[in-house]
């Protein structure tokens, strides 16, 4: 008897060994990562095609059983059924050709759309001129594709908000962690319009939808740049499309030759070397501010474009106590401090988290009895507030952040998960009362009383005046961080 059943199990895996590379083949994907990782990013509604679910994971159960039990039948089904995969996945739509398409239906405007928002910017700034505007998104895309490949981000810092530069410093280190580099090539801008302009009396918001094609692979993390090309060249291109929102104060005028993108402070004029502080040695404007140039305050996915922000409850009254409050500048911090959240989990340490959370969130994220987590394929769909309200000594902001992420406590399980859409609500707090430091515009990682960049050094306050920053009495801290 155990000798027959030694028989039939040797039967069995031989069988199974036929099927399993064809399953492997079909579920076998590679693992990419452009700026930002955002062709990573999976919606709620959206299934996953990069990894394989309960569905197809039946598919190959009932298969495998039927070539072990009924292989007359079984053998030549699994041969029609991996075929047709197979030809779908070579001739079908893509998953990034499908994101294509829901993206395209997002973001369509018609051309009197687009003369009636050049009109209106022009009736703020009569020197702008929509082609040299696309042509600095341009520039400044294709700068942060080459700043991204050379893991090099400080040539971006003057023209990108403070969320972004901590986003993709964060998502390079993730990478770090996972012993990958990114290596593209190929880059190709093969459009650009304006899709969106919503005026406000803070920020004025261009949105810019981006169509590109680049070839995208990971590497080793100590291969050069030369043999990171030589692995994205192995890759075929593929097109993806971002919105790319531009925000400036209203009134600020065009001035020709007289931007960072020149080397020059958009303010005075004055040559701009650039710097960690991100301000101009001459007359002490902050480059990114969003105070006297169109700055980079968000990166969309395409298809998570949703046109104008709906109205935030309480903001009125809000905006009524404090002249400087306004959505971008919320938003980009809590941005800031969801990138910040996530290195601190990844780190196991406090130094990015300590200056922008609550003492009790901070304990809560990496505290007594938390372990490491791991991120992989981070990337975030949208950030939107949907509430302000007095509770107490408190103002509080709750915000909806889409994201997803192949994320587990151990870097192998990690990676071998698929990845996750994620819908969080975070709280930020301050005290009531409190109020946004306008000078600083859109910079949101600067301390509220001096005005200095925030360090990653681990403590809660400025170590330029001492400001206590986690205590949440000058500016929005984190407090909370839930699923929804």
């Amino acid at each position: 008897m155990p000798l027959m059943r030694l028989a039939r199990w040797s039967w069995i895996h031989r069988r199974a060994a036929y099927v399993a590379p064809f399953v492997g083949l079909v579920c076998a994907l590679p693992s990419l990562a452009r700026v930002g990782s955002g062709e990573h990013y999976v919606g709620e509604s959206e299934p996953d095609s990069d990894s394989h679910g309960s569905g197809d994971n039946a598919l190959a159960e009932l298969l495998l059983w039927l070539v072990i039990r009924h292989p007359k039948v079984g053998i030549p089904l699994a041969v029609v059924v991996l075929v047709g995969v197979w030809w779908v996945k070579r001739n079908g739509p893509s998953a990034a050709s499908q994101r294509e398409v829901a993206a395209t239906q997002r973001t369509m405007v018609s051309g009197s759309q687009v003369e009636q928002w050049v009109v209106q910017i022009k009736s703020r700034d009569a020197a702008f001129e929509l082609l040299p505007f696309l042509d600095r998104a341009r520039d400044i895309f294709m700068r942060a594709q080459d700043a991204w490949f050379k893991r090099d981000l400080s040539p971006l810092r003057p023209f990108i908000s403070d969320a972004n530069f901590q986003r993709l410093g964060v998502q390079q280190f993730l990478m770090a962690q996972q012993g990958v580099r990114d290596a593209i090539a190929d880059v190709e801008v093969l459009d650009l319009r304006l899709v969106g302009y919503v005026p406000s009396p803070h920020f004025d918001t261009a949105h810019v939808l981006i169509r590109a094609r680049m070839r995208d692979a990971d590497a080793p993390a100590n291969a050069s740049d030369a043999q990171a090309l030589a692995f994205a060249r192995q890759k075929q291109p593929e097109t993806f499309l971002e919105v790319w929102s531009f925000v400036r104060k209203p009134g600020v005028q065009t001035k020709a030759g007289q931007d960072a993108l020149s080397g020059k402070c958009p303010q005075c004029g004055a040559p701009y070397l650039g710097g960690a502080s991100n301000k101009c040695d001459h007359c002490g404007a902050i480059v990114n501010s969003g105070l006297y140039d169109w700055t980079l305050a968000e990166v969309t996915q395409g298809q998570e474009h949703r046109g104008p922000h709906p109205h935030v409850a309480g903001l009125d009254a809000a905006m009524a106590a404090d002249l400087g409050l306004c959505m971008e500048v919320l938003e980009d911090r809590a941005a800031l401090c969801f990138w910040r959240w996530v290195e601190a989990q990844a780190s196991m340490s406090p130094k990015a988290l300590a200056k922008v959370a609550t003492p009790q969130l901070l304990a809560a994220t990496i505290g007594e009895g938390r372990t490491r987590r791991y991120f992989l394929e981070c990337a975030v769909g949208s950030i939107d507030a949907v509430r302000i309200a007095n509770t107490g000594d408190w103002q509080q902001v709750d915000l909806n952040i889409r994201w997803s992420a192949r994320f587990a406590e151990n870097l192998n399980a990690a990676a071998s998960s698929a990845p996750s859409p994620q819908h969080w609500r975070f709280t930020l707090q301050r005290k009531v009362g409190a109020q946004t430091p306008v000078e600083n515009g859109l910079a949101s990682s600067r301390c509220p009383q001096c005005g200095a960049p925030l360090s990653d050094n681990g403590s809660p306050e400025c170590e330029y005046c001492g400001q206590v920053l986690a205590s949440g009495e000058r500016d929005w801290v984190l407090s909370s961080a839930v699923p929804l």
